[in-house]
């Protein structure tokens, strides 16, 4: 059969293609000083890549007026090197902001800092990172979790009140429990994604994390979508600040529903975690809360964001698109990813190589039939979730089973699925279904904090956040730092050093969660122009 035809017609429809505009991301006119890494005085915990000042000339609004945001480091901020926590994007300046960012600066914010974190995304741990793990501000020898760690300890730091991170299974929730900061994540699509490192569409969120209610409302107001396929489910504009300004003095009226699964044998729960749960939940009763326990079956499916997650890993080493069009990032990005994970898998994390690889494994092994399969399970959770939360207002539950790695909790070595799963045994189910949730500082053990996760009905996040003010306004977070750590950039971004304050060498711990003793190979700064 003769095919020039379809060729040629082929040809015509693509070229026609390339002569239409296409949605892009925009680059928000600002004044933008790329910065510099941090000193280790100023970092004490690791948790910062580079500190930079990143400021719109013409805000449209002041929701965030003079308040300094950090953003994890696979947010593009234009101009501003990004890595992902990875020598593979070594390099890569990205020329547009992402959606989220760019909300920031025209709410006024000022993005004052690049956030540590897991390489690509692809651990809980804290410590996959190339510039090494980053540390727990209530015990230095713990991690702060991952892989949004950096956003949670930065903000024991003096002038940081609000971190975004990006949470695919529990990577917002996980280091903000472990930190005694709030982590929100809200319904799967209020926050808008585009440009962001994507990797699986149906589990990515970005999220917020904040030391009160009021901080995490007015961020959500600043940065959620103007629009959505599903518009009943969102609360009117406005309603988030509404819902904080006053707080209640008692829990009268709440109903919760505390999921007796997630403290079961299943999860492997530590003594300590759920003593402290228990006690948190008589704590709400006693403040006029009613608690009662309930069993959700779709529980024990969290693992369905595993093979969610394999197949979008394995499609973005390969540079497929996790996202599709302008929702996704930035195909330098992808070109960038792509180079860098073959140039560089030497050097990879044993926990992003066991993901790239149990994803391509998946994906040659088993049928394609296999991810539909997966989300078809995902909806039918969604709707399990949804009937659970039918007569309650929430879902309470520890935020993960279990304390901040540490060497007397003999975390899981490098490269081993148990490491991501078990913090992430409370959390994935939710990335799955898409239900929003958020981690409050309710409890304490062993001076540790302990994270109470509160899941609501899609759409719900403002009462989440008139209950959370309200438990900051009764009962007040806890454990509550004897001094907010040290560090903070005590100079403008960009500004020289003197020999004594240069910024540190940045590297990889091969070694425990919180061990950065081993031998390193500092990362330098980037070398390359401004992606194109």
């Amino acid at each position: 059969m003769d095919t020039s035809d379809y060729d040629e017609y082929l040809g015509r429809l693509v070229a026609k293609l390339e002569r239409q505009p296409i949605a892009a991301l925009e680059t928000v006119d600002a004044d933008r000083d790329p910065g510099r890494p941090p000193t280790s005085d100023e970092d004490p915990l690791n948790a910062i890549v580079r500190w930079c000042s990143v400021r719109a000339r013409q805000p449209w609004n002041r929701l965030l007026s003079g308040r300094k945001v950090v953003v994890k480091d696979v947010m593009p901020v234009a101009h501003v090197p990004m890595t992902g926590g990875s020598r593979a994007l070594h390099g890569f300046v990205p020329h547009d902001d992402c959606t989220v960012v760019a909300r920031l600066l025209r709410a006024g914010a000022e993005i004052a800092a690049v956030s540590n974190m897991d390489e690509l995304g692809a651990s809980v741990a804290g410590d996959t990172s190339c510039y090494g793990a980053t540390l727990n501000p209530h015990d230095r020898t713990r991690s702060a979790g991952g892989s949004s760690g950096g956003s949670a300890a930065a903000l024991s730091y003096p002038g940081i009140e609000i971190a975004l991170g990006c949470d695919q299974g529990g990577s917002v929730r996980v280091p903000a429990a472990w930190c005694g900061v709030l982590g929100l994540k809200p319904t799967h699509g209020l926050v808008p994604y585009a440009g962001a490192l994507s990797l699986e569409c149906s589990l990515d969120h970005v999220g917020v994390i904040a030391r009160s209610a009021r901080d995490l409302a007015v961020t959500l107001q600043a940065i959620r979508a103007d629009h959505h396929p599903e518009p009943p489910t969102w609360a009117p504009v406005g309603e988030y600040l509404a819902a904080v300004q006053r707080p209640a003095h008692n829990l009268d009226g709440w109903r919760l529903g505390f999921v007796v699964e997630s403290l079961d044998d299943e999860v492997e729960p530590d003594e300590g975690v759920a003593g402290a749960t228990f006690g948190a939940l008589e704590r709400l009763e006693g403040v006029g809360a009613e608690v009662a326990r309930i069993n959700v079956a779709e529980h024990t499916i969290g693992d369905v964001q595993a093979v969610l997650l394999l197949t979008g890993m394995s499609r973005l080493a390969q540079g497929a698109p996790t996202r599709s069009g302008p929702d996704g990032h930035s195909d330098a990005l992808a070109r960038a990813l792509r180079s860098g994970l073959r140039a560089q898998a030497p050097a990879l994390s044993p926990d992003l190589v066991e993901v790239l690889e149990a994803g391509r494994r998946l994906r040659r092994q088993f049928p394609a039939s296999v991810y539909e399969t997966a989300q078809r399970v995902a909806r039918a959770a969604r709707a399990g979730v949804d009937r659970a939360l039918a007569e309650h207002d929430f879902h309470v539950l520890p935020t993960t089973p279990v304390p901040p790695f540490g060497p007397d909790k003999n975390p899981p070595p490098h490269g081993t699925f148990a490491r991501r799963g078990r913090p992430l045994a409370n959390t994935a189910l939710f990335n799955v279904t898409g239900h929003p949730a958020l981690t409050l500082p309710l409890a304490q053990a062993d001076g540790l904090p302990v994270g109470l996760m509160f899941v609501a009905r899609y759409g719900h996040e403002a009462r989440l956040l008139a209950f959370a003010a309200s438990c900051e306004e009764i009962l007040g977070w806890t454990p509550q730092l004897g001094s907010r750590s040290a560090g903070g950039p005590n100079r403008r971004a960009g500004e020289p050093t003197s020999a004594s304050a240069r910024p540190r060498s940045r590297a990889r711990s091969r070694g425990s969660a919180v061990d950065l003793g081993h031998e390193t190979t500092p990362l330098g700064e980037p070398t390359v122009p401004i992606a194109t």
